[in-house]
């Protein structure tokens, strides 16, 4: 399929392919496919300095990064070069080859398994040109950088521990890892997902963001761009199109124009045209033999749209590329790497990570020390009660609470509803329906309606649903608060677990509730101008036996010093009423929908080992929930 071409909504040279695979004949394929390994549920990873790797496909979805130097791809008539920091993904029946340049290379290749993850069943096309990547992620660009390099600090901690040659080597993380390895690629998708899908490119300028922004018209196309992959073998009426997606003929044929830049017939033919390239390169056939297969009317017809695509006849084509195929020629690396750059390298990962997350020297920041050594308050009563006079809450009896705001619905409700909590008494109690589902709507209500319920009339979990999920930690009377975090204990020596919730409720939430806001992005600009200028958060605490300075702080007793820790944090950026609001808002969602949404805001997880001293650190409006066992 043509990718989006930013500034004059036309097609670039390039493809990508969905491809249905009863519409193309794997066995005539077979010869260029490689496979993904049975057995292996989740992803490989490959680390290699290429000379090259000839064209080739497969049935599975790859991300290629450059660690150094730069590397050229060719994929379909498309050729690019992607530098060192840059990545690229590639679909699934995607042709694509990989060549070095004049510069050496190392490359970090990650396969992801058809059994985790499938675009093909998905529906799914990725745009493949990492010059647009940055534009469209914006603000979770850096975060889409940071899961890669904890996958591949993943696969790479396997790689040092275990006997790999030097050279190309193919790893797998180990088993105890699965979960968090799941945890990572399934962030990592919903990340592609929401940022770099094709219908969105082809259906709007970036600059502009206008059709980016609805999901219908996204929709509607994909459904389009699904039924000619399925079907472009046979002769297809603009009407077929219509009985399918259920939009009538004129604005089909308008969508299809205007969004993709080729008439009706032209995108029937282009997607054919695509589909011969992995019967030239990858079958002996006839090409009249290739013409019949693709559904064209003459060989004329197809050598003429070929030729308008790929600058040369099928011919040409085939005589210039099919000995540059998997077929013909084996994988080439520029050199071995020894297994000591893969340590060297595993050590700067973990650095960019450890950096990544306490990212203090850009920003303002201040430093609390929790003295682990206090013993939890008893509330038993009343829940969670307050340690520790200061905090900027004001106090849930003085406020004023709407029966409606729409500040309730909001990723900023989180953080705020734990200052109430921690401020004073049994919050929930008095205040049950912070906690309880939506009520008081029609059946026909809008996804968001300001209720201050923790999921919405539909479905939808809100911020602070997982909020009360990770307080239910801390529900044992026997638990701490101070400003910003609950500290519980759980568990009985020599096997105890230490849980931390930490918030940052960066304005008091009296202050938004006083107002009246028209649209959420009033909202969102009131709060931004007044946390702009606010310093980050950072906990210390001390793990170790024993203290040496009033600071330095130290666990209980019967401790043992092999702690594992597990951080768990809401991502406010993928929250539902967020991604709601990136859909243009619509006056209502389907349960698939719904499921997506939830599904793509579950908090990410990390699990890691401390060392002697841990640090957490915090932007406004961030909640983290933080375990860590001592075994």
């Amino acid at each position: 399929m043509p990718f989006y071409n930013r500034g004059n909504n036309q097609i670039r040279k390039g493809m990508m392919t969905l491809s249905q695979t009863e519409n193309i004949n794997i066995s005539l394929a077979q010869p260029l496919m490689q496979e993904f390994p049975e057995g292996i549920r989740l992803s490989r990873f490959s680390f290699f300095s290429l000379r090259e790797y000839p064209i080739h496909t497969h049935l599975h979805m790859e991300i290629i990064y450059v660690l150094e130097g730069s590397l050229s791809i060719k994929v379909g008539v498309s050729n690019y070069t992607i530098s060192a920091g840059e990545f690229t993904i590639i679909n699934p029946f995607e042709l694509h080859g990989l060549y070095c340049t004049d510069e050496p290379n190392r490359v970090c290749l990650l396969e992801i398994s058809p059994r985790f993850y499938d675009p093909c069943e998905e529906g799914t096309i990725f745009v493949s040109a990492y010059t647009l990547y940055h534009d469209a992620a914006k603000e979770d660009f850096p975060k889409i950088e940071e899961v890669l390099r904890k996958i591949f600090h993943l696969h790479l901690s396997a790689m040092v521990t275990e006997e790999s040659p030097d050279g190309y080597l193919p790893v797998y993380s180990n088993a105890h890892n699965e979960e968090y390895e799941k945890i990572l690629l399934r962030t990592l998708i919903n990340y592609f997902e929401l940022h770099f899908t094709a219908e969105y490119f082809l259906l709007s300028d970036h600059k502009e963001n206008t059709l980016r922004d609805s999901s219908v018209q996204a929709d509607r196309l994909k459904n389009i761009l699904s039924y000619f992959y399925e079907n472009f073998p046979q002769k297809i009426q603009l009407q077929d199109v219509a009985d399918r997606t259920y939009v009538n003929r004129y604005h089909i044929s308008h969508l299809v124009k205007s969004g993709i830049g080729f008439t009706f017939s032209e995108l029937l033919q282009h997607i054919r045209i695509e589909k011969a390239e992995i019967y030239l390169l990858g079958t002996d056939l006839p090409i009249s033999q290739i013409v019949f297969e693709l559904g064209f009317s003459s060989y004329r017809y197809f050598n003429q749209h070929f030729k308008s695509l790929f600058h040369m006849t099928p011919n040409a084509y085939r005589q210039k590329y099919q000995k540059q195929t998997i077929l013909h020629k084996e994988i080439s690396l520029l050199a071995p790497i020894p297994r000591s750059v893969g340590e060297s390298l595993l050590l700067r990962w973990g650095s960019l990570l450890s950096a990544a997350s306490k990212d203090v020297k850009q920003q303002g920041n201040r430093t609390c020390f929790i003295d682990l050594k206090k013993s939890p308050i008893q509330s038993a009563e009343h829940g969670p009660s307050c340690e520790t006079a200061g905090s900027n809450a004001a106090p849930y009896s003085r406020l004023n609470w709407p029966q409606s705001h729409i500040l309730y619905d909001t990723p900023y409700m989180a953080s705020l509803l734990l200052s109430q909590i921690a401020a004073a008494g049994p919050f929930l109690k008095k205040h049950p329906r912070f906690a309880a589902k939506d009520e008081g709507s029609s059946e026909n209500a809008a996804p968001f309606n300001g209720k201050p319920g923790a999921v919405t009339q539909c479905g939808l979990r809100k911020a602070s649903f997982h909020t009360l999920e990770f307080l239910k930690h801390f529900d044992t009377g026997e638990c701490r608060t101070a400003p910003h975090y609950f500290l519980t204990w759980s568990g009985t020596s020599p096997s105890r677990i230490l849980h931390l919730l930490f918030y940052y409720a960066a304005l008091d939430i009296d202050e938004p509730l006083s107002q009246s806001f028209p649209t959420p992005e009033a909202l969102t600009a009131y709060i931004e101008e007044r946390i702009q200028p606010m310093e980050q958060l950072t906990f210390s605490l001390d793990l170790r036996n024993t203290a040496q300075e009033p600071q330095e702080l130290q666990r209980p007793q019967g401790i043992a010093p092999c702690p594992a820790a597990m951080e768990q944090q809401l991502k406010l950026s993928l929250d539902p009423f967020v991604q709601w609001q990136r859909m243009g808002c619509p006056n209502s969602l389907d349960q698939e929908t719904v499921r997506a949404l939830n599904n793509s805001s579950q908090p990410d997880t990390y699990f890691f080992n401390p060392q002697d001293r841990l640090e957490i650190t915090l932007k406004p409006f961030d909640v983290k929930y933080l375990r860590i066992s001592f075994s």
